[in-house]
């Protein structure tokens, strides 16, 4: 829950919600640890990292807002098993 702007509660749109919302996109995703910054968010699910929110802060590389959760498929992380997460305010 809280404020949508940017696709950051990860629903695939920009409303706000106040009370907790399942993020559809997770589903079927075994979570073990979310990190939450202002304009994005942030899932680790087997080693694989999953992020939403503010384009610039999602780690993407794209030029619009990821308003679900989205994989993070990069190069230098595919041979390796992340096993924490933490964002700060705009990273």
């Amino acid at each position: 829950w809280g404020a949508g702007s940017f696709g950051r509660c990860g629903h695939g749109e920009e409303t706000d919600f106040l009370v907790p919302q399942v993020v559809t996109s997770m589903i079927g995703k075994s979570c073990s640890q979310v990190a939450l910054g202002v304009c994005h968010s942030l899932a680790l699910t087997r080693g694989r990292i999953w992020s939403w929110g503010g384009f610039l802060y999602t780690g993407h590389g794209e030029d619009d807002d990821i308003e679900a959760a989205r994989e993070l498929d990069d190069e230098e992380l595919k041979n390796h098993s992340i096993v924490e997460i933490a964002a700060g305010r705009f990273h």
